[in-house]
């Protein structure tokens, strides 16, 4: 398991993200070795795209606008899974695993 870094030093790295400073500037403002902030922002990327792949949106319909429709699934790249009948949450982890 890797290293957790705190707060401060994601921070740091969100700081630099949004800000108009070169990374030695940046560095020397904070008295930061750059090493260092290249591998808090790699860090902040990995927790910003492991946050986007926990949750999907989900939008529901009014019963019945689609007779037959139990659930329909769509993903963000555009694909989607329909369901006609109900079936066991682990098969529906299954398939959204899969994408």
């Amino acid at each position: 398991m890797g290293r957790v870094l705190s707060e401060e030093k994601l921070q740091l790295a969100r700081d630099f993200e949004t800000g108009q400073y070169k990374v030695g500037e940046f560095c020397e403002l904070h008295d930061i070795k750059k090493q260092n902030l290249y591998y808090w922002r790699r860090k902040l990327r990995e927790l910003e795209e492991e946050d986007q792949n926990l949750f999907l949106p989900i939008k529901l319909d009014a019963a019945g606008s689609m007779p037959g429709l139990l659930m329909e699934i769509r993903m963000p790249n555009g694909i989607q899974i329909s369901f006609s009948e109900l079936v066991p949450v682990g098969y529906v982890n299954e398939l959204l695993a899969k994408w």
